[in-house]
């Protein structure tokens, strides 16, 4: 019996098992966790205007970042609708992570403020 190590054979069979799971269900995980994040965002992101995602997936969580476009209001009243917003994304199931990047925002015309969220979601099997 102490030769033949079962218990061995079988932790490793059933670790194979679990890796090839893993490995074979990963892009459907992955882009379900994705669209859940993009459908989390859309559903958050009113009175502002989402402009773009961008969606870096790895092994275990989601790194994303949001370009989000703030129109009207002065600088004051566009930084309290920004962080409204960043407090509602934080409460999200799953999200680790949600801030701003970089100095500040892009101004484009008309008043238009782009700001750019990075974060972090943890990816759900």
């Amino acid at each position: 019996m102490v030769r033949a190590r079962p218990i061995e054979e079988a932790k490793s069979e059933r670790a194979r098992f679990y890796q090839i799971r893993y490995f074979l269900g990963y892009p459907m995980a992955a882009s379900h966790a994705a669209a859940e994040l993009v459908r989390h965002v859309d559903a958050l992101i009113a009175p502002l205007r989402l402009r773009a995602v961008q969606i870096d997936l790895g092994l275990h969580d989601l790194g994303f970042e949001l370009a989000v476009e703030v129109s009207g209001g002065g600088p004051r009243d566009v930084r309290r609708r920004l962080a409204v917003f960043l407090e509602r994304l934080r409460h999200v199931p799953n999200i680790t992570l949600a801030d701003f990047s970089g100095p500040g925002p892009t101004t484009r015309g008309g008043g238009v403020r782009v700001f750019t969220v990075n974060g972090r979601a943890e990816l759900q099997p």
